[in-house]
């Protein structure tokens, strides 16, 4: 008589079946929300860099405006931005080779490879308004002066984004918007 796996071995199987379907019920759908999502057009991008003089102070505006150009013109991810550090910056191209994840931690970029980003004309311009602070390493950083976080960066755009008056934008958007520019 063949030998049967043990009634807590099937259960266990049928768990990791169910939980398997639970979360691709949630994750396609959701995947499948931007295919439906119009890029961002020009003006709207304009719209919410412009908010950021309209959100917040005087002295941390140009570095959330700067952060919007940048990441629609280069077509960053949310974790590249957070990543971003001066010396990353070479003339007039990014060395994308780090990002910060949803822990806080520096990692590969997404892919595990490192790339070259030809900077547009319109970027170059928006990162000198704002010269490299001697306290800053990274190019993007929160109102007190520490390093942007994940929450705090996706609620500064929230505000910017209600601000410009846009409806369901997100942070990816913005990659989306240059994805369109090519």
């Amino acid at each position: 008589m063949p030998h049967k796996a043990p009634w807590i071995i099937r259960l266990k199987a049928s768990w990791r079946f169910v939980s398997k379907i639970l979360r691709r019920g949630r994750g396609p759908t959701k995947e499948r929300e931007h295919l439906d999502r119009a890029v961002l057009s020009d003006e709207e991008v304009e719209r919410i860099a412009a908010a950021a003089y309209a959100v917040f102070s005087p002295s941390y505006a140009p570095v959330m405006n700067a952060l919007v150009w940048l990441s629609a013109s280069a077509g960053l991810r949310m974790g590249e931005v957070l990543g971003m550090r001066w010396s990353s910056i070479d003339a007039s191209y990014l060395h994308v080779d780090k990002q910060v994840d949803r822990r806080g931690l520096e990692t590969a970029p997404k892919g595990g490879r490192s790339r070259v980003v030809l900077l547009a004309p319109e970027a170059l311009a928006t990162l000198d308004r704002f010269p490299p602070a001697s306290d800053h390493e990274f190019v993007f950083y929160a109102q007190g002066g520490q390093p942007l976080s994940r929450g705090t960066l996706q609620r500064n755009f929230d505000q910017m984004r209600r601000a410009a008056g846009l409806g369901e934008v997100c942070f990816h958007d913005l990659r989306r918007y240059c994805r369109g520019q090519l």
